[in-house]
């Protein structure tokens, strides 16, 4: 029978061992029509290749069941050096940073809120991790090879002006290099004097008695230091300055410019009493004040007190009635007359006893010669505030007198090489004057200031 496998013992004796055996699957294949060999048949059941086996293919059991035994340790590695101390390790990060899941539970604890407070939000910080690397450090890091400074010197812009040099050096400039600061500084130097910026000059009020500071006026940003302590800035004109406790019987005033260069020293002498005269020095003798031979229209009365280091003038009358303006003319006049022949250093003028109804002095004076070519110094003025007027242009515009509360006037510098004129009115402090700069007495303060 087909499809059984039957054992055969003898010629008589038969055993069957499987009735009924199916077909081979290659016998199958032939019924239903292959044709070929059972090799190609078996070479016909190969399909393309396919996809790689992955490692997620696996079941966990079957992973549990590929492992082995775990192996004796290997030797210890050589070769490598590798420095992580500038790393934040594992630990520190977890002081320094707070991960997102431990904020959203946290906010997810809290409800949920709007609004979270500080307070709680800073609970969850952790400890401050370690400095970073300086940009000078990474620098380095990355291959620089200078110091500090140079790398820092190595930051800064370098800009130049090529085609300014050239230009410069077509009119005949000679200039060393192309670089900004160079090219500007040459500029600075072709200017000159055209952006000289004339400062204000040292100024200051003499201490009274029991006075323990010393009142100044100067150029703003300039300083003062007294006996060489420490420099003290003007931030406007005015700046008072403590007297230092050890000072006796004087002091010294160093006037510092924007460079802090000494540009004028003065010594302020400290008087036991007070006083606003001036050092005239020893009298000499008095001279009797009257006009000139033939100046018919002149009025000039007083006394004129001379001495071996100035000259004082108390005047009674002083007027021209053809000129209600000549109060500085004529005081020019006057100081020509007693100096006799000598130009006096200090000159105190005190118009106090003139009773003039237009006035004696105008409120702005602008012909300020007359006061000062005469005089090597200091001039010092005396005057009433009743005896200041507004000017008037003529008969039918007169002099308004006693209403104006200051007297404007310009400065007067000396020539090149010779110190500046001062100046001081009634009280105030003795001002050393720049030529052109316009400068302000206010009776009220009894000062003198600079007009900005």
């Amino acid at each position: 029978m087909e499809n059984e496998l039957i054992l055969k013992l003898d010629k008589e004796t038969t055993l069957p061992l499987i009735e009924r055996l199916g077909k081979s699957a290659y016998a199958i294949a032939v019924a239903y029509g292959f044709r070929g060999t059972e090799q190609e048949w078996l070479d016909s059941l190969k399909g393309p290749k396919g996809d790689p086996f992955k490692f997620s293919d696996f079941t966990e059991e079957q992973l549990n069941a590929l492992k082995g035994e775990q192996g004796p340790p290997g030797p210890p590695g050589t070769g490598a050096n590798v420095d992580l101390s500038a790393y934040t390790t594992k630990q520190e990060a977890e002081k320094l940073y707070l991960k997102k899941v431990d904020i959203r539970n946290y906010i997810a604890m809290l409800g949920d809120p709007k609004y979270i407070l500080r307070t709680e939000l800073n609970n969850l910080k952790g400890a401050p991790g370690r400095d970073g690397l300086s940009a000078y450090d990474i620098a380095q890091l990355e291959g620089f090879t200078g110091t500090r400074q140079e790398w820092l010197d190595s930051l800064k812009a370098k800009v130049t002006l090529p085609k300014t040099v050239t230009a410069l050096k077509r009119k005949n400039i000679y200039i060393s290099d192309d670089q900004l600061d160079t090219v500007l500084t040459k500029f600075i130097d072709l200017m000159g004097d055209n952006i000289n910026v004339m400062p204000k000059p040292l100024g200051y009020t003499k201490p009274r008695v029991g006075q323990n500071f010393i009142k100044f006026t100067g150029e703003p940003h300039f300083k003062v230091s007294l006996n060489g302590g420490d420099k003290v800035e003007f931030e406007t004109t005015n700046l008072k300055v403590n007297i230092p406790s050890d000072v006796e019987n004087s002091v010294r005033v160093d006037y510092y410019n924007l460079l802090d260069e000494v540009i004028k020293t003065v010594v302020i002498t400290l008087s036991d009493t007070a006083s606003d005269e001036l050092d005239l020095g020893a009298f000499v003798k008095d001279v009797e004040l009257k006009p000139d031979a033939g100046e018919y229209y002149d009025h000039i009365a007083g006394t004129g007190k001379v001495y071996d280091k100035g000259i004082k003038l108390l005047l009674t009358e002083l007027y021209n009635p053809n000129n209600s303006n000549s109060t500085l003319y004529l005081t020019q006049k006057v100081i020509q007359s007693v100096k006799g022949g000598t130009v006096p250093k200090n000159v105190e003028v005190d118009y106090t006893a003139l009773n003039n109804s237009g006035g004696v002095l105008p409120e702005e004076i602008n012909d300020t010669y007359y006061w000062f070519s005469n005089v090597t110094d200091t001039m010092a003025i005396k005057i009433n505030k009743n005896q200041v007027y507004k000017r008037g242009w003529g008969p039918m515009s007169p002099n308004i007198v006693g209403q104006s509360n200051t007297i404007k006037f310009t400065g007067l510098g000396g020539p090149p090489g010779i110190p500046h004129k001062k100046v001081k009115i009634n009280g105030s402090e003795v001002v050393e004057m720049n030529d052109g700069v316009q400068y302000t007495y206010n009776f009220d303060t009894d000062s003198i200031t600079y007009d900005n």
